[in-house]
């Protein structure tokens, strides 16, 4: 039996200042310049428990996940605030029928939080028709995994698994609110399955 706590601050203060210097001057571009300021707490705790007998091994967890965030796009006064609570279990299953076949089952919740980058709405000119930008309302990706894993020998591997992906962050080009223009930014897929199979083998 394990368990913890995790707390963690971050503060991201991203100033960037263009200038116009063609007239011998030092004029501050405030269309290119840019100033977001990003602050991050995120507290976790967690709790393990696992088992190991002849044939048969257990382990079981959980950890939670309290976020809090806030973002200020200064230039133009954007900002959000965002806070919420997640849970994620995790758990493993293994047994030994014997010296050859090993059988175990797995599975996990896990999350990835989008960029600071991806959060920022400023926008960047790559040229003059297309602009990149992100988006302050970009939701974390939760995936849930399950693995079937079959042991031959004690070398020989053969694992199954499918996970199922929510809010799947992509980078997509949609028309921007300037005619014949176009914005590229990331946007909250709603779902993507993904399925694997492998096998494994060792070489000497």
């Amino acid at each position: 039996l394990d368990a913890g706590i995790k707390s963690s601050w971050v503060k991201s203060d991203n100033d960037v200042k263009f200038f116009d210097r063609s007239n011998g001057g030092n004029v501050l571009d405030e269309g290119k310049s840019n100033r977001f300021i990003y602050e991050e707490n995120i507290n976790a705790a967690y709790l393990n428990v696992s088992g190991k007998w002849k044939k048969l091994s257990i382990q079981l967890g959980l950890r939670m996940e309290n976020t809090n965030a806030k973002g200020v796009q200064v230039t133009n006064k954007d900002n959000f605030d965002r806070n919420y609570t997640q849970f994620f279990p995790s758990g493993y299953a293994g047994y030994a029928f014997n010296d050859k076949h090993d059988l175990g089952l797995s599975m996990s919740r896990r999350i990835n939080r989008p960029s600071y980058r991806q959060l920022n709405p400023f926008k960047v000119f790559l040229d003059p028709l297309t602009s990149s930008a992100g988006n302050p309302f970009l939701n974390p990706e939760i995936t849930n995994s399950f693995e079937l894993t079959h042991t031959f020998k004690q070398q020989y591997t053969t694992k199954i698994g499918y996970s199922r992906t929510t809010d799947n962050i992509l980078i997509v080009l949609s028309p921007d609110t300037d005619p014949n223009s176009v914005l590229q930014t990331g946007r909250n897929l709603a779902k993507f399955d993904y399925y694997n199979l492998s096998f494994g083998f060792p070489l000497t």
